[in-house]
């Protein structure tokens, strides 16, 4: 089930990241000249902030019992990286405006954490699957 916290912390990664493109003319400059690198760490970034907020919500959680901490959040930051690439690679031979390419990124590396959560725990248990 898709929580009101979970979404808001997802839009405000979107957010910090968005606002990091406009406000800063050099790099928005820069972007529109093809400077694919920049582009890519600030979609990353995005990624992995919303892959760690799903990965901390489900840590707080008092059914899930986890016994090593490090290894949660490195698989965390693991999804959300490889969400995000994969997303930011497809959007970006689509050539895919840069805010809704952000907004896809930021979802992928959401929604790829959520969706491992959620079948781990079907098939492997470890909590209640919904």
């Amino acid at each position: 089930m898709i929580r009101l916290r979970e979404l808001t912390f997802v839009a405000a990664c979107y957010a910090v990241h968005a606002s990091v493109y406009a406000s800063q003319p050099n790099l928005w400059v820069s972007l529109q000249d093809n400077a694919v690198f920049m582009e890519a760490v600030i979609n990353m970034m995005s990624a992995i902030c919303a892959s760690m907020a799903n990965t901390a919500f489900r840590l707080k959680r008092a059914d899930v019992v986890v016994e090593k901490v490090l290894v949660e959040l490195v698989s965390g930051v693991g999804v959300g990286f490889v969400a995000g690439l994969i997303t930011y690679s497809v959007t970006e031979s689509m050539a895919t405006d840069v805010f809704l390419q952000l907004a896809l990124v930021t979802l992928a590396g959401w929604g790829g954490s959520k969706v491992i959560e959620t079948y781990t725990e079907k098939y492997f248990g470890g909590g209640k699957a919904k």
